[in-house]
């Protein structure tokens, strides 16, 4: 999975979780942790009351 190219929750979610295996260069994991929790502390505002909404709506309109 190249990370770069990946959406925002990807990327955040392998910054929290991942488990480095091999790094290109030194420190190259720590920035790239850095930059996703950057990324996610700027658009949470936005992000999380959204995907809040869309899975209300999931739950709403599944069939009981």
């Amino acid at each position: 999975m190249n990370l770069r190219t990946a959406g925002g929750l990807l990327r955040y979610r392998a910054a929290r979780d991942g488990r480095l295996v091999h790094e290109a260069s030194v420190g190259l994991f720590d920035r790239y942790r850095l930059e996703a929790a950057r990324f996610w502390c700027d658009n949470a505002p936005v992000i999380e009351p959204a995907t809040t909404r869309s899975w209300s709506r999931c739950r709403d309109e599944r069939p009981r």
